[in-house]
């Protein structure tokens, strides 16, 4: 079971009350000693989520009340947190400089090429004569410029180079923004 005790600090299981500071801890088979990392096998969190739920679930854990749906909504956070690029790193980005990304009074800016460029694209998505091989093609593009920014932030994470790692996490936002729109369309 956790148990949140502390801005970012929770308890662990039902009898062994280990403390974990971050979701990091709670996924050791991916992350080994708990230490943040950028890089994470995919596979390897997404059956140690499995395993979790399966301990932690309300529907699997009977009449556990209240603390089982707690425990169950930590671990797919945490999942779902780690699972993404951008939201590992502004996790990454808030734990290792207390800085939050996420949240709406931390704007930080980015180039003014890169607002330009997210305007145009947005504008040619929302023009009615757009076609699927276009839509196919930015979105092709787009997958590519994320997949570089990821690879960017992989490097930044593993040199300690956080002013940089913020300057492209608050750059892929704005592709992971795009990219939901073109899913929408």
């Amino acid at each position: 079971m956790f148990r949140s005790v502390a801005s970012g600090c929770f308890r662990w299981g039902h009898s062994s009350r280990r403390m974990v500071s971050t979701f990091y801890e709670m996924f050791p088979k991916s992350f080994p000693g708990g230490e943040p990392s950028f890089n994470v096998d995919q596979s390897q969190l997404r059956k140690e989520y499995r395993v979790l739920q399966s301990q932690f679930h309300p529907d699997m854990v009977a009449g556990n009340g209240d603390g089982a749906d707690m425990d169950s909504s930590v671990v797919n956070k945490a999942y779902h947190v780690l699972k993404e690029p951008l939201s590992r790193s502004q996790y990454m980005i808030k734990i290792n400089k207390g800085i939050d990304l996420t949240e709406d009074g931390q704007k930080l800016e980015v180039g003014p090429s890169i607002l330009m460029e997210v305007i145009e694209i947005n504008e040619r998505l929302a023009d009615d004569s757009i076609s699927n091989d276009e839509i196919a093609r930015i979105k092709q593009e787009n997958d590519d410029r994320m997949d570089a920014i990821v690879n960017k932030l992989r490097d930044c994470f593993e040199q300690e180079d956080y002013s940089t790692a913020v300057e492209l996490t608050m750059e892929l936002k704005y592709w992971t923004n795009l990219s939901n729109t073109i899913k929408n369309i």
